[in-house]
C-alpha cells in the first residue's frame, strides 16, 4: 500500500504502477484504490505540479507517460531552478531521474550535463558554493557521462605548479585544455574538466568519444602541454596502430591536418607571446591519462602501450 502524494517523488514508481500486472493498492484519506484507479489521475496532478512549478514530480509522471520531450524540459528546468538556490543534492536527483530511462540520448544526457557545469560561471556563487559544487561535480559527471555506449573513455590527470591562491593562472589553464577539447573532439562528444585546489592544483579531465578523436585528443594534449616533441612522437605511434589495424584513410587525413594545426598553433603562440612580452609563470609538471574502451576486443587493438601513460615535464 502506498501514500499517494509521494508516488510522483518516487523515481520510477508513477512508470511501475502503470505497467505492473501485480495488485497494488493506494491509500487515500477517502480509503484505498486500485493502481489503476491512481494512473487514470496522472493528467490532473501533472496540472498540480506542473502549476506549482514543482518540476520533479511532473517529470517523473511524464516519463511513466511516454511524454518524453516535455519530461526532459521539465528536467531541464527543474535542475536550472535548482542551480539558481546551489541545491546540488536536488540537481543530482534530476540527474538519476534523466537515467532511469533509457529513452533520452547521450547528446540529450550532455545537454544536461553543460547546462550543470555551466552554473560554475554564475557570478552570485560565493566561495562555499563553488566549494559544494566541486565537492558533487564528480558524482553527477559519473551519472550523465558514463551513460554513452559505444565510445571510448579517456581520463587525464594534469599535475601543475599553480598554487591555490594563483586563479588567473588556474583559469588560463582551464581555458586552454577546454579549447584543446574544442579542437580535437566531435560534436557529439561528452567531457567534463574537475579542479582540484590540492596544493598545488591538479585537473581531472574526462572525455567520452569515438576512437578518433580520443586519440587526436591525447596526442594533441601532449603536444601543447608537454615540452617538446613528444606529443608528435605520441602521433606517430598512432599512425603506426592505425597501418598495423587498417584503420580507414580518412582517419589518417585528419591526424595529418592536425599535426598541421598543431604546428601553426604552437608558432602562434610563440609569436604572440614575444609580442606581447608575456612570460607563463605555471607549468604542467606530470600529464597521465587512462582509456578505457568499450570493449575488450578494442583494447587488444590498441595495446598496452596506448591504453595508458605518464609523461613528465622537466623541471625548471
Amino acid at each position: 500500500m502506498l501514500p499517494p502524494y509521494q508516488i510522483p517523488y518516487i523515481i520510477g514508481a508513477p512508470t511501475l504502477l502503470q505497467k505492473t500486472k501485480n495488485t497494488i493498492n493506494v491509500y487515500t484519506d477517502k480509503g484505498t484504490i486500485t493502481a489503476q484507479e491512481y494512473c487514470e489521475l496522472y493528467n490532473d496532478l501533472l496540472v498540480f505540479f506542473g502549476g506549482q512549478s514543482n518540476f520533479f514530480p511532473a517529470a517523473n509522471l511524464l516519463i511513466a507517460q511516454e511524454e518524453y520531450d516535455a519530461a526532459f524540459d521539465f528536467i531541464m528546468m527543474g535542475i536550472q531552478e535548482a542551480g539558481d538556490f546551489c541545491d546540488f543534492r536536488m540537481i543530482k536527483h534530476y540527474c538519476r531521474l534523466a537515467c532511469s530511462t533509457r529513452e533520452f540520448s547521450s547528446s540529450q544526457l550532455k545537454r544536461l550535463f553543460d547546462l550543470i557545469t555551466g552554473l560554475a560561471y554564475n557570478n552570485t556563487w560565493d566561495i562555499n558554493s563553488l566549494h559544494y559544487y566541486l565537492l558533487n561535480v564528480g558524482e553527477i559527471k559519473e551519472l550523465l557521462l558514463n551513460n554513452s555506449i559505444q565510445k571510448e573513455r579517456v581520463e587525464f590527470i594534469i599535475k601543475t605548479n599553480i598554487e591555490k591562491n594563483d586563479l588567473t593562472s588556474i583559469n588560463d589553464l582551464y581555458n586552454q585544455v577546454a579549447q584543446i577539447i574544442k579542437e580535437c573532439c566531435s560534436i557529439s562528444h561528452v567531457d567534463s574538466i574537475e579542479l582540484r585546489h590540492n596544493s598545488p592544483y591538479e585537473i581531472f579531465v574526462t572525455c567520452i568519444d569515438d576512437l578518433t578523436h580520443v586519440l587526436l585528443l591525447i596526442s594533441t594534449m601532449y603536444s601543447i602541454l608537454m615540452v617538446g616533441n613528444k606529443g608528435l612522437d605520441f602521433l606517430k605511434k598512432i599512425e603506426e596502430t592505425i597501418r598495423i589495424h587498417q584503420q580507414n584513410r580518412m582517419f589518417k587525413y585528419e591526424l595529418e591536418e592536425k599535426k598541421l594545426d598543431l604546428e601553426k598553433k604552437r608558432n602562434e603562440q610563440q609569436t604572440e607571446s614575444k609580442k606581447t612580452g608575456s612570460i607563463q609563470t605555471y607549468s604542467v609538471l606530470d600529464l597521465e591519462y587512462y582509456i578505457r574502451c568499450d570493449s575488450i576486443e578494442s583494447s587488444k587493438k590498441l595495446g598496452s602501450d596506448l591504453l595508458h601513460n605518464k609523461a613528465s615535464n622537466p623541471k625548471k
